[in-house]
C-alpha cells in the first residue's frame, strides 16, 4: 500500500480502515483507488487488531501464570515480525508478584468486568491498597477502573483524570505493591489507540488469564 499510494494516501487508508479520522497529513486517494484497496485494508484491521489481542493476552500470562512481568511495554519495545509474531525487547524494568499478589490482583480484574456489582469493585479496590481520606465507594471504584481497566474520558488526561477524583474524595494512598501493574493496563491502553485506534478495557483483555489463575490455585487448594 505504501509503494501504491504513497505515505500520504497509505495514512488516509489505514485511518479510515481502523474507524478513525485521517490526519491532515494525510492525501485522500481517488474512489477508485480506495475501492482497490479495501480487501488489504480489512486484512490490515484484521491483522493488526489480532496482534494487539496477542499482545493483551501476554501481558496477562506474565502477571497472572508467570508472575514475572515487562513493567514497561511501550510500543518502542514491541515489535511486529514479519511472520505476524510479535518482539518483546528490553526487559530491563521487570516486576514480580508473589501468589497472593496476583490473587488480589485477578480478583479485582474479576470484579471490574462485573460493571453491576460496584459493591464488589470497591472492596477488591480496599484490598490491593487504594486508600482515600472517606473511602467513597463509587471513588474506589472509579480508580480501580482507572488503573486497571479502561480510560474514563478520552478527553482527558491521567493527570487530569487523578486530579478530577482527588477533589472528590482526596487520594490518600495508591496500591504501592501493585503500581507497576497499574503502569502496564495504561501503557497497554495507550498502545491500542496508537496500534488500531481502540479505546480497550484492560480487564476485559485480562479476565480470562486471571479467571484461569484463581481455577488453578483453587484446584490446589482442594488437592
Amino acid at each position: 500500500l505504501h509503494s501504491l499510494f504513497g505515505e500520504a494516501g497509505y495514512m488516509w487508508l489505514r485511518a479510515t480502515a481502523m474507524g478513525t479520522v485521517p490526519p491532515a497529513t494525510a492525501d485522500r486517494p481517488s474512489l477508485r483507488a480506495r475501492i482497490a484497496a479495501t480487501p488489504s485494508l480489512w486484512l490490515l484491521r484484521r491483522r493488526t487488531r489480532k496482534q494487539l489481542a496477542l499482545l493483551l493476552r501476554v501481558s496477562a500470562y506474565q502477571i497472572f501464570h508467570d508472575g514475572v512481568f515487562n513493567a514497561d511495554p511501550h510500543p518502542g519495545n514491541v515489535l511486529l515480525l514479519a511472520d505476524g509474531r510479535l518482539g518483546l525487547i528490553d526487559y530491563g524494568n521487570v516486576a514480580r508478584f508473589s501468589h497472593a499478589q496476583r490473587r488480589k490482583l485477578a480478583q479485582l480484574i474479576l470484579a471490574l468486568g462485573d460493571c453491576s456489582n460496584t459493591t464488589r469493585v470497591a472492596e477488591e479496590a480496599r484490598s490491593v491498597g487504594f486508600i482515600t481520606r472517606n473511602m467513597r465507594p463509587h471513588v474506589l471504584v472509579q480508580l480501580a477502573h482507572f488503573f486497571f481497566d479502561r480510560d474514563m474520558d478520552a478527553q482527558h488526561s491521567p493527570a487530569r483524570t487523578l486530579r478530577l477524583l482527588h477533589a472528590q474524595d482526596p487520594i490518600v494512598q495508591l496500591p504501592e505493591d501493585y503500581v507497576l501493574a497499574a503502569r502496564v493496563s495504561l501503557l497497554l491502553r495507550g498502545t491500542a489507540q496508537l496500534m488500531a485506534q481502540q479505546h480497550i478495557s484492560t480487564a476485559s483483555a485480562w479476565r480470562n488469564e486471571a479467571r484461569l489463575f484463581l481455577q488453578q490455585g483453587y484446584k490446589k487448594a482442594a488437592q
